[in-house]
């Protein structure tokens, strides 16, 4: 009889342990829902968002694309120039960075 009433315990132990570890992966408080106001916020929040990087969009400059950059003519973007002996030296147009600062919007990137 004791040995009945110790597997039983056992067992007992072993559903409660193995209920505790399932109650662990659910959350303790649920998240409430957004009410709807908050959601209609957060929609105008997003458009005034995207009105903002459209227009961003607008204003870069065509040439370079708002980097602010354009590929070196000279070196085409190596930094470097080569004669027909094969030696190659230093582009002295963008000093060897292979781009050169966009002379349509200054460097900037914007119109």
């Amino acid at each position: 009889m004791k040995i009945i009433l110790t597997a039983v315990a056992l067992l007992a132990f072993l559903f409660a342990i193995a209920a505790l570890s399932t109650s662990c992966d659910k959350p303790r408080h649920p998240t409430p829902p957004e009410s709807p106001a908050n959601i209609e916020q957060r929609l105008e929040e997003a458009e005034g968002r995207i009105q903002e990087l459209e227009a961003e969009k607008e204003s870069r400059c065509e040439h370079c694309n708002g980097t602010g950059r354009l590929i070196c003519g000279w070196c085409e973007g190596d930094g470097e120039v080569g004669e027909t002996s094969g030696k190659r030296y230093r582009c002295e147009r963008c000093s060897g960075k292979g781009w050169i600062d966009c002379g349509y919007c200054g460097g900037d990137g914007r119109q």
